[in-house]
């Protein structure tokens, strides 16, 4: 019986494909964490451009999405930007060079990673629900 409980399961029904990180893996793998986190991360920002119905023209990388996701929402917070860019040079760090240490995933990028999806939750599948 596996009692563990992440603490993305908010995102299950909504959002599986999201809320699959097993945190614990940051004590083990730390780089594989923030590669990860970029990942929930990326697919955030797929969603976010989703909702804002705001076309790419041409696949873009995470850098160039989130560009273009900034240039056309004036609702979402800067903070949710810087959130977003600083675990995309993260995940950047430990997928390009193997680097991500476990103080860096456990004390800062899951938090981050939290917050957004939190943020995320509330500002889009709350309002939709309501």
């Amino acid at each position: 019986m596996n009692i563990y409980k992440s603490n993305f399961s908010f995102l299950e029904d909504a959002y599986p494909f999201i809320s699959s990180l097993d945190e614990r893996s940051v004590f083990t793998d730390a780089s594989n964490t923030l590669v990860k986190l970029r990942m929930m991360s990326e697919k955030i920002t797929d969603l976010l451009i989703q909702y804002h119905d705001i076309e790419l023209y041409e696949e873009g990388n995470q850098w160039k999405k989130l560009g273009k996701l900034e240039s056309k929402s004036e609702d979402i917070p800067v903070s949710i930007f810087e959130t977003l860019h600083s675990i995309r040079k993260s995940g950047n760090k430990a997928a390009h060079y193997a680097r991500g240490t476990e103080a860096e995933a456990t004390k800062f990028m899951l938090r981050k990673i939290f917050y957004l999806c939190h943020w995320f939750y509330e500002r889009y599948e709350e309002a939709y629900k309501a």
